[in-house]
């Protein structure tokens, strides 16, 4: 994922003329440990969209989509406190559905599972 990414950074710095000349080691290991249901056409998007979104001189990780920095806080396990599964759960629809405005959709395609499954847990929850 590195030389992938410091390739597309190469690439979209000239193409966009932007003074981008590294990336921070923060966003390296954000990007190696993301999923990529995308592949290599995703990473290549991603960085695309970095390098515009970027007023430094490095990439960091606030130029990355929200999707890819949100997934590795609860993947590092950065200050998430123990509780039960189910509870995680629910607080993550919840947060899905309030970030696509109630739109069960969305928000079932979002966190990765079929529309039906979040109505059955929504309706578990009621």
């Amino acid at each position: 994922i590195p030389e992938l990414a410091y390739l597309f950074l190469r690439k979209y710095v000239d193409n966009y003329e932007k003074k981008v000349i590294s990336i921070d080691n923060d966003t390296i290991t954000l990007l190696s440990h993301y999923n990529w249901p995308g592949n290599v056409r995703e990473l290549e998007n991603c960085i695309s969209r970095a390098v515009i979104m970027e007023q430094g001189k490095s990439l960091s990780p606030k130029s990355l989509p929200d999707e890819i920095t949100q997934n590795q806080k609860f993947a590092a396990g950065n200050d998430i406190p123990i509780m039960p599964l189910a509870d995680i759960e629910q607080l993550m629809i919840k947060k899905a559905l309030h970030k696509t405005n109630g739109n069960k959709a969305k928000a079932a395609s979002l966190l990765g599972i079929d529309n039906s499954t979040l109505w059955r847990k929504m309706k578990r929850w009621k």
